[in-house]
């Protein structure tokens, strides 16, 4: 394959682009692809605060979480309200430094945030209501209430994920200085480490693929899911 020819011909310039590839291109891409899925999808059903507000609120939690651990001020929150003038059903507003390179660096962070806390968020309701769909052993499936309120629980949380038009101009001031750092750092393993191109897929980049792969591919499922029952309604 081309790429596995790069690696060894240039592995410096190979492990750079895997770093960036991964870290940045298929994290922003994906989450695009997602946002994009879940935003046509809600707009289908309407209402979105009735069927997402679990979504809704860990969506702006997880803003103003990473928000604090890049030293941002809160100046005021909503976790969930009714939509106001432009469809907000939720907002945290904050402020930061320019002149402070971890400030803004985390403005990338905070802009995108949701789609990690969502996801953790489904990974610990699906731990707490079908544990065996982690492992997947054939045994220890959910009673029928159980099943029913993870399914809730879940689309509630996936309903909520999608980025808006202010989370990612926030995260495009931050952006640059991501990218910087991820070529310092593959620079650094890369020399220092003599870390390849192959190490670092077989330690941690496939996982970050596969996991937005996931995602991405769960987002077009229930955008079709949703076409097909709102054309139904018609």
């Amino acid at each position: 394959m081309i790429w596995q020819e790069m690696m060894l011909a240039h592995p410096v310039l190979g492990l750079w682009v895997l770093v960036l590839g991964v870290n940045f291109l298929v994290p922003v891409c994906a989450s695009w692809l997602i946002s994009k899925n879940m935003a046509i999808s809600s707009n289908l059903f309407g209402h979105k605060i009735w069927w997402a507000w679990l979504g809704i609120i860990v969506h702006e939690l997880s803003h103003a979480v990473v928000a604090i651990i890049f030293g941002h001020k809160i100046k005021s929150i909503s976790f969930l309200q009714p939509a106001d003038a432009q469809g907000t059903l939720g907002y945290v507003e904050h402020t930061y430094d320019p002149h402070n390179w971890y400030q803004t660096l985390g403005n990338f962070f905070i802009g995108i945030a949701p789609i990690f806390g969502i996801s953790l968020s489904m990974y610990f309701v699906t731990r707490w209501l079908w544990p065996s769909l982690l492992t997947g052993s054939p045994t220890g499936s959910p009673s029928f209430l159980q099943g029913i309120i993870w399914g809730y629980l879940f689309l509630t949380l996936f309903f909520g994920i999608d980025l808006s038009k202010a989370d990612w101009a926030g995260a495009q001031t931050g952006m640059l200085l991501y990218l910087g750092l991820l070529t310092i750092v593959s620079l650094i393993c890369s020399w220092l480490f003599k870390t390849t191109g192959f190490q670092y897929w077989q330690f941690a980049a496939k996982q970050v693929v596969y996991y937005f792969f996931a995602l991405t591919i769960l987002s077009f499922l229930i955008r079709i899911v949703v076409t097909v029952l709102a054309r139904l309604r018609v």
